[in-house]
């Protein structure tokens, strides 16, 4: 389906240059969200996709992850917008199962290297990595399963 297929280039977009900035910097860029935000509600509103509770959907996670992380100093500002842009674009069941993937590819990275003293137990990691492996896997099941 095209749609999905400008989706997905669009989340390739989306996360290569956020991957790469999130690590080198731990900074995300807001122009790029707000990019990305308006051409997944293009496309979505071109192949007559559902949005009004796509918005609401992902909008309502995507605030759920930011009140988590900012009362446990967890996770910045630009994850969340992360997170709304991607979930824009794989819709908020697809979203769902990303974000369950990344928590859990993240804290096996943590434990690993805590437990192999690359890294402090309480030092933060960059986000972005994760939830872009997430994503990928999401979508690389979605491929393969005829989802």
């Amino acid at each position: 389906m095209v749609s999905d297929l400008i989706k997905n280039l669009l989340l390739a977009v989306l996360f290569i240059p956020s991957i790469i900035t999130d690590v080198r910097s731990r900074v995300l860029p807001l122009w790029l969200f707000l990019l990305i935000i308006a051409a997944g509600i293009l496309v979505r509103l071109l192949f007559q996709e559902e949005l009004p509770a796509t918005l609401l959907a992902v909008l309502a996670i995507s605030a759920l992850v930011f009140l988590l992380g900012y009362f446990t100093k967890g996770m910045g500002y630009g994850d969340s917008l992360l997170i709304f842009a991607a979930g824009l674009l794989t819709g908020a069941g697809s979203l769902l199962t990303a974000l369950l993937t990344a928590f859990f590819l993240s804290a096996v990275f943590g434990l690993v290297t805590g437990v192999l003293g690359k890294r402090g137990l309480k030092q933060e990691l960059p986000f972005a990595p994760f939830l872009g492996a997430g994503v990928l896997l999401e979508r690389l099941i979605m491929y393969l399963g005829g989802g």
